[in-house]
């Protein structure tokens, strides 16, 4: 029984993706894996943001694979391949009119039950043998303005800089940290002046480091 329930899910949220993949659509959704959102649907536009694997956001719009999505920072496109609707929004099929008018969209799902797991996917999947959600990567990304906005770049784990050029020393505002990541913030070039470290998101730096950090170490 529990094996036809599984079954019957999974059919209701296909219809549901081959329905909701036109050009107009709205409902809840969550990443399954960290992701860049960009200024438009495709890797050649700007980053303007990213995801953190499990963060909630609004699904807008859909087209080409791309899904336009409303969330906590700046709103933009990211790559369908890593969202996943929230079950408890998936409605009746019968609630979405009209045929699919993109066959490139693409979702992916995962179920599992006592041991056994269940997915499909619509276009192409996430990377990896299976699976529906991707490990957080532990990184920090940084940007020019307060509350994740602006011009941004990111750092891996294990990654620094001892000293910024003319582009960016003196122009970090806000620090959003993936995954288990840390990161010390430096006023002065090789890590002098005042330093603080934090392990959490910062919308604001204040006055201490607010445009004025010039060297960096994401651990």
């Amino acid at each position: 029984m529990q094996f036809g329930k599984q079954i019957a899910t999974m059919a209701t949220a296909t219809a549901l993706l081959a329905l909701s993949a036109g050009a107009a659509l709205a409902f809840p959704a969550h990443a399954t894996g960290n992701v860049n959102v960009r200024t438009g649907p495709g890797i050649s536009y700007n980053k303007v943001d990213a995801l953190r694997s499990g963060e909630n956001v609004d699904v807008k719009q859909c087209q080409s694979g791309w899904c336009y999505v409303e969330h906590s920072g700046p709103d933009g496109w990211v790559s369908a391949n890593y969202l996943s609707q929230n079950a408890a929004s998936v409605p009746n099929q019968n609630t979405y009119p009209g045929p699919n008018q993109d066959p490139n969209f693409g979702f992916s799902f995962g179920f599992g039950s006592n041991g056994s797991n269940f997915g499909f996917s619509i276009g192409n999947p996430p990377p990896g043998r299976g699976t529906w959600q991707q490990q957080p990567q532990s990184k920090a990304c940084f940007y020019s303005g307060n509350n994740f906005t602006g011009q941004s770049f990111c750092m891996n784990e294990g990654t620094q800089r001892a000293a910024f050029g003319p582009i960016w020393n003196d122009k970090i505002s806000s620090v959003r940290v993936f995954g288990n990541a840390s990161v010390t913030l430096c006023q002065n070039h090789s890590f002098g002046g005042f330093c603080r470290t934090t392990n959490h998101n910062e919308p604001a730096l204040g006055p201490w480091l607010n445009d004025k950090v010039s060297s960096l170490r994401v651990f």
